[in-house]
């Protein structure tokens, strides 16, 4: 095999080099919206508490990457799939458990929308804990499918130690169907706000409020995202289970892919600090530089201190929500 010399190992340090950079870049992002959240009480709604864990979940989706890098620099590329599944398995699931959350906070984002009345009067306790049970649910489902996996798959057989190689034989399809499944209600669910939003009837007129502009773009922004880095990943893994390719070609699109994937799970933060006026000030009230790198005053941007006209009172057409004020950027 190729890789098995020494001019094939300075490859794939250099395959598994760059796309640690993308991962390390991807970490960040993924470790600032924890800690802006944990940090900035104003970013303690249930919507935005589900974006910092989704993050959060991301992050050891984001440190998976780095195993191949360090293995291939040791002189070790390929290791056995034994200890191989057991250093990858809680980054899977915790990855799988991610997209779990970004389609909780599509439907978080839908009710409140939808039914903005019940939204506001529900039990948050009881929302709470259906929302921890669903995750707790759904990652000992991951963890009953994966060790299915090991259990039929031969623990001599060596791998170069990526999330993807831990999802092998009869099972993967299960799991490849469940990954479409979740990203297609994802889209769905957007889809749904997005018309929500955009034709709803009561906006004053024909014209789009910068409210909502704000909303569509983010969403637009959202649902292209996971269409491109989970959903075509996942696409094309089920056709591999079902169509004869050769293995060459397979990890090479394999690999180039999830470089998309480590995108598309970590961008909540360029895309709120962009798209959405709290978080940028929260950013930048945290991130100094942030601030002086986009030529404003991290002391004129501090949240809850802010002395900007609200934009009601702007535009009294504007829609409002059940608490009497404008709609926000809906994100995830």
């Amino acid at each position: 095999m190729y890789f098995h010399n020494e001019k094939g190992y300075s490859t794939l340090i250099e395959m598994y080099g760059i796309r640690s950079i993308i991962a390390f870049v991807a970490l960040i992002f993924n470790l600032s919206i924890v800690y802006v959240t944990l940090i900035k009480k104003s970013l303690h709604s249930f919507c935005q508490l589900l974006i910092a864990l989704e993050s959060f979940f991301g992050i050891f989706l984001n440190l998976n990457y780095f195993v191949s890098f360090v293995l291939s620099l040791i002189g070790q590329p390929f290791i056995k799939f034994v200890p191989c599944f057991w250093i990858q398995i809680l980054s899977i699931i915790t990855g799988n458990n991610a997209q779990m959350t970004m389609v909780l906070i599509g439907f978080d984002r839908l009710f409140a929308v939808k039914l903005p009345i019940w939204y506001k009067n529900r039990n948050t306790k009881f929302y709470t804990l259906l929302v921890v049970a669903i995750l707790i649910f759904y990652a000992g489902y991951q963890l009953f499918l994966y060790l299915n996996v090991l259990a039929d798959t031969d623990g001599e057989i060596l791998v170069t130690c990526s999330s993807y190689d831990i999802s092998r034989g009869s099972w993967s399809v299960i799991m490849y169907f469940n990954g479409i499944t979740l990203s297609s209600t994802l889209m769905i669910t957007y889809i749904l706000i997005w018309i929500l939003v955009f034709l709803r009837k009561n906006l004053g007129g024909n014209t789009v409020s910068t409210s909502n502009r704000r909303i569509i773009k983010s969403l637009l922004i959202i649902i292209i995202l996971n269409m491109i880095g989970v959903f075509i990943n996942n696409i094309l893994k089920q056709f591999y289970n079902f169509v004869a390719v050769d293995v060459v070609t397979k990890n090479f699109i394999t690999f180039i892919n999830s470089h998309l994937s480590i995108v598309a799970y970590s961008s909540n933060a360029p895309v709120l600090y962009f798209v959405s006026e709290k978080y940028r000030a929260a950013f930048n009230d945290c991130f100094p530089l942030l601030a002086y790198l986009n030529g404003s005053s991290s002391h004129s941007n501090r949240v809850g201190a802010t002395t900007t006209t609200p934009a009601i009172a702007v535009n009294p057409h504007l829609p409002k929500n059940v608490n009497n004020r404008p709609l926000t950027v809906i994100n995830s």
